[in-house]
């Protein structure tokens, strides 16, 4: 699972769970501010038989979504996208991290060629800094990457665009039961850190939990109470069900059991929040044919040749 946390105004910073709930399920989070509702998807391009772009993006809007994640700065998927009403995640490359937490010169040459060309035209929801690298070994440049990068945003009047990052569930200590979620303490000054500087709120209540999706999230929340940090929304950024790979447990029917009721699971919001929906990625638009092999290629909703995998209702 994959969360991302983010300030209201300003940034955001995400994490992942690996170890996924169910052995086969793949799952990602991320804590956001005041948007809502579920109904994107994320869009990975490692495969050499997609359809086009623009068959892509046709289809991305026939199926009503209206926001996706994508990876990298990828001006072809953003030149496809311009006035299309679908807001973006966009994702920096894990090795620009270090360039961007130490080379100012790198990041405003980033902002101006990722950001500004297509402001005018894209709603990126937010920029996020690398992908799962907290906790990993370029953990240490995350904080100085979203602060350099939020200086050139705020120059070119472009404030409104939230900075953040994807880390994680390795970095809890614990996750269950949800009340007990706390960071590893190797990784909780990082947490406290990043956390004070998206100034976050958290709150507390009687909460009872019927599923993991529920108390994954809400592990988060408590983790990031014990850093200091409230105030924050759970954005899932990457979560799925392959519908191949792992024999009965990978199977057309289950991904689709699975991502519709996250859909509609996501909209009625979950116990430390109830009633607020939380913004939800279903993993992934498309198989993809050069991951590896198994599980990893049968996330997609749809092959590539545009046929549906199995159907659901964003």
């Amino acid at each position: 699972m994959d969360l991302t946390v983010r300030n209201p105004l300003e940034n955001k910073v995400s994490r992942r769970d690996k170890s996924k709930p169910p052995s086969s399920s793949k799952a990602k989070s991320s804590t956001r501010a005041t948007y809502g509702g579920a109904g994107g998807v994320n869009y990975g391009l490692i495969a050499d038989n997609l359809p086009s772009l623009a068959q892509a993006i046709n289809l991305i809007k026939s199926k009503n979504i209206d926001r996706i994640r994508i990876f990298s700065p990828n001006h072809d998927v953003l030149n496809a996208v311009q006035n299309s009403g679908i807001q973006v995640i966009i994702g920096t490359f894990n090795d620009d991290v270090p360039k961007l937490a130490n080379d100012t010169n790198f990041v405003i040459n980033w902002v101006e060629t990722n950001i500004v060309p297509f402001a005018k035209s894209v709603t990126f929801r937010c920029i996020s800094v690398g992908n799962e690298i907290i906790p990993r070994n370029l953990a240490s440049s995350v904080l100085a990457a979203m602060r350099n990068l939020n200086a050139p945003l705020q120059s070119f009047n472009l404030g409104n665009i939230p900075v953040s990052t994807s880390i994680g569930l390795p970095l809890l200590a614990s996750s269950y039961p949800p009340s007990s979620g706390d960071f590893k303490g190797n990784y909780k000054a990082m947490m406290q850190e990043i956390s004070g500087y998206l100034k976050i709120v958290v709150r507390d209540g009687s909460l009872e939990y019927k599923n993991i999706f529920d108390a994954m999230v809400d592990s988060v929340y408590w983790a990031l109470e014990k850093v200091g940090a409230r105030g924050l929304d759970v954005v899932v950024v990457e979560t799925g069900w392959p519908s191949n790979g792992n024999g009965e447990y990978t199977t057309p029917s289950l991904a689709q059991t699975y991502n519709q009721n996250l859909v509609r699971h996501a909209n009625s919001g979950i116990p430390k929040n109830p009633g607020k929906s939380v913004e939800t990625y279903v993993f992934s638009l498309f198989n993809e044919n050069q991951k590896n092999p198994g599980v990893e290629q049968n996330f997609g909703l749809f092959y590539p040749d545009m046929s549906e995998v199995y159907h659901i209702d964003f």
